[in-house]
């Protein structure tokens, strides 16, 4: 499987699943590792890796540096 494939996938089990589709992901590992074949396994992992990855890129965190950056007294909106 390509990695534009993998990463379709992965956005399917995403857009179906949304915060449980690494859950998923990683059980469809486990019982492809105990089930299925070697290269089955690596395309699983594949495709865990790739959900995690994406999950990872829209979780948007801001950190205590970055809340700070406002002054007291100073709304975002109004431009600093």
């Amino acid at each position: 499987m390509q990695d534009e494939r993998i990463l379709q996938a992965a956005r399917e089990l995403i857009a179906r699943h949304g915060a449980n589709a690494t859950a998923i992901a990683s059980d469809r590992v486990v019982s492809v590792g105990r089930l299925g074949s070697r290269p089955d396994l690596d395309l699983a992992y594949r495709v865990l890796s790739a959900v995690e990855r994406l999950v990872a890129e829209q979780t948007v965190e801001v950190s205590p540096t970055a809340a700070m950056a406002v002054t007291p007294g100073q709304s975002e909106a109004a431009g600093g």
